[in-house]
């Protein structure tokens, strides 16, 4: 297809959102891997100095002033994470987050953006030959299409993993705003592996993907 990589290099290695820090916490503190994101992104919350195995609570209060509460576990260095996809329905807008465990708690903010570009985020990133692939979209224009991958040798370097084309996918039905989520389905016979997802937007010179694997 045309503006589209026939060969795709793997992923940048993979970064920790929350690396440990060295020193001591007078007081528990949190940490956002961005403050700015859109509709159909991800953020990781990371938390550190609370007590380890003591139940600790997240909250997000939302810019219509409703609130989620989510559960982590705290490792043994006093440390825990929560990666939040921004779904559809939670309203744009400043986030405040505040974990607490008992007495102690920190606090940290967000704002959340109306999706300005196509954004792809795959909900069931492992699941068995055969079985759909629930897939986010957002910020995407009518005339998008999906482009499918599939892990193997580079071409001129076997030695190196890339991703290599498979075909193209006409963009499912979404709502009017262009987002929503789709199920890709899969057959027995589909070779197990990983496999990107990807689309272009050429006017904002933007590629969105994520990636999934089919287990036999």
């Amino acid at each position: 297809p045309p503006n589209i990589p026939l060969v795709l290099d793997v992923l940048p290695p993979y970064v920790d959102p929350c690396p440990y820090q060295e020193g001591e916490l007078n007081a528990p503190r949190l940490r956002l891997s961005t403050t700015d994101i859109e509709i159909g992104q991800q953020i990781v919350i990371c938390v550190e100095g609370f007590a380890s195995g003591a139940g600790t609570v997240l909250t997000l209060l939302r810019p219509d002033g409703t609130a989620r509460e989510y559960p982590i576990d705290i490792d043994t260095f006093g440390m825990g994470r929560l990666s939040w996809v921004a779904m559809p329905d939670n309203p744009p807008g400043e986030y405040l987050v505040t974990a607490r465990q008992g007495e102690a708690s920190a606090q940290g903010r967000f704002t959340l953006h109306l999706a300005g570009e196509p954004h792809i985020h795959i909900l069931t990133p492992g699941v068995q030959v055969g079985t759909p692939i629930r897939v986010l979209l957002t910020g995407f224009e009518p005339w998008a299409q999906l482009y499918l991958y599939r892990a193997a040798p580079c071409p001129d370097d076997p030695t190196r993993p890339c991703h290599l084309f498979l075909t193209t996918i006409p963009l499912p039905p979404l709502e009017p705003d262009g987002q929503g989520i789709v199920e890709l389905a899969t057959v027995p016979d589909d070779p197990p592996g990983e496999y990107s997802l990807t689309s272009d937007n050429v006017a904002l010179d933007h590629l969105a993907g994520d990636t999934f694997s089919l287990l036999p």
